[in-house]
């Protein structure tokens, strides 16, 4: 693959640091604007030069983050069976974050601390514990193992395209026949 244009690197660095498509090709310096800028932007950023460079980058940026699939399943599976009581030591009192074992302090999410004062001037503290959103850990990790099917497959038989295609007038037969065989041929391809 060639190497790109001092415009096109400046395009790629912007998107890497979060700009918008559209604001991310003006300040590369390339010269349209409004809809323009954001249809030439898009353009730009389908080309394959672009998509190569984005994702050597995006790879680079995981491995420097030591994240792959297998660390980011393991760290929804800590949030997702987390058990509560791991939070606490056997007489009930609840552990200091230092006390916590690592894969416990992985679903912390937060603590809440509040002072209950009293009219004779003495007071309790109250630790509300936040855990990270358990439900959705245990969502993505079943939706991953493919325990959820989310998608609604659509298929019909010949013989009832056939049935439908024969209710229909001529010329919209016709028609019909000639997309069905053209998105077939997309599939195919």
């Amino acid at each position: 693959m060639k190497k790109l244009t001092d415009k096109k690197r400046n395009y790629v660095n912007n998107l890497t640091k979060g700009m918008p498509q559209k604001e991310a090709y003006i300040k590369a310096g390339y010269k349209a604007r409004g809809k323009a800028a954001e249809a030439h932007a898009s353009r730009l950023y389908a080309q394959p030069d672009i998509q190569a460079e984005l994702k050597k980058r995006r790879n680079g940026a995981a491995e420097r983050a030591e994240v792959s699939k297998a660390r980011v399943l393991d760290e929804y599976a800590k949030i997702a069976f987390l058990n509560p009581q791991d939070f606490y030591d056997d007489t009930g009192k609840l552990k200091e974050i230092h006390e916590l074992d690592p894969d416990v302090a992985a679903a912390f999410g937060g603590m809440d601390v509040i002072r209950k004062y009293y009219k004779h001037g003495s007071y309790d503290i109250v630790k509300k514990i936040k855990f990270i959103d358990k439900k959705g850990a245990l969502d993505s990790l079943a939706r991953h193992l493919g325990l959820f099917n989310d998608k609604v497959n659509v298929g019909f038989e010949a013989e009832v395209i056939s049935a439908i295609l024969t209710g229909l007038p001529e010329e919209l037969r016709e028609s019909v026949i000639k997309r069905l065989k053209r998105l077939i041929s997309l599939e195919i391809d």
